[in-house]
């Protein structure tokens, strides 16, 4: 319980010290054991930062998983905080397809709705692809480890 706009010491502990969401490249390289990747999810876990993923990383990894890694993605994806897509997300990333549109750029729709989830959370996006996000202004992009 806060008391005004203190934390009491036993809530210390429990403040997320970044909040990140995973991009589908963090889920798939977790699903083949890349080990920079399991090295930074277990570090961020264990610095009790946020770690999220938006409902659309889940449907991209699940299409493209074979029978053996679905149990344990299942397990994996219950320990992160999924987002779901809501209207506001649906009304940036519609946004953000216009303007890329208007400058001659083509944002897939499940990195618009992505990016658009980690802009609306205020997270840091982590991906593999910052190419596809570098021209979305305000997004803020992981900028080193995993992959930096």
């Amino acid at each position: 319980m806060t008391h005004g706009r203190w934390l009491m010491p036993e809530q210390i502990s429990r403040v997320p010290m970044t909040s990140f969401l995973l991009d589908t490249t963090v889920h798939i390289h977790w699903t083949r054991s890349v080990p920079a990747v399991r090295r930074w999810l277990r570090d961020a876990i264990l610095s009790d930062d946020e770690l999220l993923t938006s409902v659309v990383s889940v449907s991209e990894v699940y299409a493209g998983a074979r029978a053996a890694e679905l149990e344990p993605l299942y397990w994996y994806f219950h320990e992160l905080e999924v987002v779901p897509v809501t209207h506001s997300f649906g009304v940036v990333a519609g946004r953000l397809r216009y303007h890329l549109a208007r400058e001659g750029r083509q944002l897939h729709l499940a990195d618009s709705l992505i990016a658009a989830t980690a802009i609306e959370t205020r997270c840091t996006l982590v991906t593999a692809n910052r190419k596809d996000f570098a021209a979305i202004r305000g997004l803020t992009i992981l900028d080193g480890e995993p992959y930096g």
